[in-house]
């Protein structure tokens, strides 16, 4: 099942250009987020407070991609991808 979150930051219909991201968490629960930033680095760090803000702690995995979700396609590629490395137990 997939989450879609849209945000709206101060009431402001332009910021830049838009970005949306697929937001994995560690038990591979998928959310999807919109932002509006001037760049992909700047609409993660956006991305990322929405994501804390609606109770997911545990991120795992942000693929970013450019334009409004409604409009991305399937085979779309993402314009960057932040993992979290995962850590062994114990070590």
């Amino acid at each position: 099942m997939t989450n879609i979150v849209h945000a709206n930051f101060g009431g402001r219909l332009w910021d830049g250009q838009f970005f949306n991201a697929d937001v994995y968490t560690e038990n591979r629960t998928k959310y999807q987020f919109e932002a509006t930033a001037e760049s992909a680095t700047a609409a993660y760090f956006r991305i990322i407070a929405l994501a804390v803000k609606e109770g997911i702690s545990v991120i795992r995995l942000v693929a970013m991609f450019d334009g409004v979700l409604a409009d991305r396609k399937a085979d779309h590629p993402p314009i960057k991808v932040w993992s979290r490395p995962k850590i062994a137990s114990g070590l």
